[in-house]
C-alpha cells in the first residue's frame, strides 16, 4: 500500500482494487480516510458510510471501536465543511 503522506492518491487506486476484489467494510473505511486526508470530503464521507453500511464494527474486533471512529471521522469531515449542525449530529453518536 502506498500510505505516504503524498501518496493518497496512489493508495485510494489501490482501495479500489481491492473493493473489486472484494468489498469489505474496512477497505471501504480506509479508502474514506485516504480522501479525507486529501479533502475530497463527500468521497471520504461515502467511504465512511458504505464501511457502516457493510458492518464495519465487526471487521477490526480487537484493534479499536470503528463504528465510534467512523462517527467521529464522519463528524470531522462535516466540521471541515462547516456544518456544524450536521457535525453535531455525528459527534453525539459517539
Amino acid at each position: 500500500m502506498k500510505l505516504g503522506f503524498k501518496k493518497y492518491a496512489g493508495t485510494i487506486d489501490d482501495f479500489n482494487r481491492a473493493i473489486g476484489l472484494d468489498s469489505t467494510d474496512k477497505v471501504s473505511y480506509n479508502r474514506g480516510l485516504a480522501r479525507y486526508y486529501i479533502n475530497q470530503f463527500s468521497e471520504a464521507n461515502k467511504g465512511f458510510e458504505k464501511g457502516l453500511e457493510i458492518n464495519l464494527n465487526n471487521s477490526f474486533i480487537g484493534n479499536f471501536n470503528t463504528v465510534k471512529d467512523a462517527y467521529n471521522n464522519i463528524a470531522d469531515l462535516y466540521y471541515a465543511m462547516n456544518k456544524i449542525g450536521t457535525t453535531y449530529i455525528y459527534w453525539v453518536r459517539l
